[in-house]
């Protein structure tokens, strides 16, 4: 039944009750069908494929997936709402605290992640019929934490379990153990075999996964992780133009750290096994912002070129210390500022900013900016 669901000639025997003029593409269709018989999925389709569509058609095509409930990041929240009343005639509350309180009626409850673990107790009576999280690999850390933890009650509480994310990996691999403990707890078994059958340890409690394309396939033949491409469905656009350009740097700010950056890597080959692993961290935390800062300068002096030729730019980075910088050098242009020191409601007004063209740069954090959508339309300029 799962072959052929995910065949190319597959026609969907049911409905959903969207908006006018929504509806829902054939491979947005198949996840849901799986994850109807399946009860529990890792979507993993490349960015742009609408994940957050198919789980709010879900939500509207099987009776039994209502109340649902969606865990997100804090700057993703208010964009859930927005996507779902749009496409669907869902109401959607947006949960106001970390611990409980009377809910008004709803058919969908969005969480931030941060409040999930005050609310274990209400999870518990399996009140939420499905559960989605966006962005798993935030859960990467497994139950050990106190999100981890109550996200845990709430997968062993609700009939159809769903995570939606593109990048599940961030690290060695290991951690997707931890995140299908969330989705299926059984589909890679205990620890003890999954380390065993698919890991090797490099020391320091780290394990890599020996053969990640094995294990992507052995999750997909489970049907509990399906991942397409724009270009398998059909979707795909015009090549990227992927523009390498060599800038200078300051030589003064890698100078600057050569005596130390010398004793940390004498210190990562020589010295115990703890302090060798100290050592390198710092030795690699220090060399990752020392280079960003030494190319910022002229990565700000190139964006300011790329404005005024008429683009509007997303200027991606990493350290505090390099968007001091790029703001200091773009002051005049107002750059505005989405990283993790901003509120959600900053992030929003930052977002907003941009989109509305009150600003031609937008100043963005690699990891706060996950799952955002909405910035195709106001340009394609990357840097």
């Amino acid at each position: 039944e799962m072959e052929r669901i995910l065949m190319p000639d597959y026609a969907p025997d049911g409905g959903a009750q969207l908006r006018e003029g929504q509806q829902l593409r054939l491979y947005q269709w198949q996840a849901i069908e799986v994850l109807r018989r399946r009860h529990r999925l890792l979507l993993g389709d490349e960015g742009g494929l609408g994940k957050t569509y198919t789980a709010a058609g879900f939500m509207v095509a099987e009776p039994g997936a209502l109340p649902a409930a969606v865990v997100c990041d804090a700057h993703m929240q208010r964009q859930w709402k927005e996507k779902i009343e749009a496409f669907t005639h869902l109401r959607v509350h947006l949960i106001k605290k970390g611990s409980p309180y009377a809910l008004p009626p709803a058919d969908v409850y969005v969480y931030r992640i941060s409040q999930v673990a005050g609310w274990s107790d209400i999870f518990a009576t399996g009140f939420f019929k499905s559960v989605t999280y966006d962005e798993p690999q935030s859960l990467r850390t497994g139950a050990s934490t106190a999100k981890g933890a109550a996200c845990k009650v709430l997968s062993a509480n609700t009939t159809y379990p769903l995570g939606l994310t593109a990048t599940p990996i961030y690290n060695y691999g290991d951690e997707m153990w931890h995140i299908m403990q969330f989705i299926d707890d059984a589909a890679l078994g205990q620890w003890p075999e999954f380390e065993r059958e698919w890991c090797d340890a490099i020391g320091n409690g780290k394990y890599r996964i020996k053969d990640p394309k094995a294990l992507g396939t052995y999750l997909r033949e489970q049907y509990v992780m399906l991942r397409r491409l724009k270009s398998d469905v059909g979707q795909q656009l015009p090549k990227v133009s992927r523009i390498v350009e060599h800038i200078d740097y300051d030589e003064k700010t890698v100078s600057a750290v050569e005596d130390l950056a010398r004793a940390l890597a004498i210190k990562a080959t020589t010295a115990s096994f703890v302090e060798r692993g100290n050592a390198a961290r710092e030795l690699d935390i220090m060399m990752r912002q020392t280079t960003g800062v030494a190319k910022a300068m002229t990565v700000a002096a190139f964006a300011r070129m790329m404005v005024e030729a008429g683009e509007a730019v997303v200027l991606w980075g990493w350290h505090r210390e390099v968007y001091e910088i790029w703001n200091r050098e773009l002051a005049d242009l107002k750059p505005a500022m989405y990283t993790g020191s901003e509120t959600a409601g900053k992030k929003e007004a930052a977002k907003a900013r941009f989109l509305n063209g009150e600003t031609d740069i937008l100043i963005m954090s690699l990891r706060s900016g996950a799952g955002v959508d909405g910035l195709q339309h106001r340009c394609c300029t990357g840097i």
